[in-house]
């Protein structure tokens, strides 16, 4: 995938030019849209893609909205999509998430592991 290799605006471009070619498209096109935008800086974005496929697919992308809330310094809300996550998933932690990443960018995904532990996940 583009945004896991650096290439984050090439990802937004190549995938939403794909959501308009098939408007009908399945749920996780919005899960690669709103990694895309997260990875290009498009917080915002990213948050309205996940929480639409939060919608469509529950329990999909809610690591993400732990991570884009509290990096847009919203942590309540980061601590109750956490809070969430441990519903759905009691064995949880952020290093078996961790090790399930592949990025180019390693800084990032640092980034990523912090806001998870920020918002109360466990290590």
């Amino acid at each position: 995938m583009f945004a896991n290799a650096g290439l984050a605006q090439e990802a937004v471009a190549e995938i939403e030019r794909a959501m308009k070619l098939c408007p009908i498209c399945p749920p996780f096109y919005l899960g690669h849209l709103g990694h895309a935008y997260r990875l290009a800086g498009r917080r915002e974005q990213a948050v309205a893609a996940f929480e639409a496929y939060q919608n469509l697919s529950p329990g999909r992308g809610v690591t993400d909205l732990v991570i884009l809330h509290e990096q847009l310094g919203r942590l309540d809300t980061a601590k109750a999509w956490a809070a969430r996550l441990l519903l759905a998933d009691p064995t949880f932690t952020v290093g078996a998430w961790v090790d399930t990443r592949f990025r180019n960018d390693t800084a990032s995904l640092a980034a990523d592991a912090a806001s998870l532990r920020a918002a109360g996940l466990p290590g």
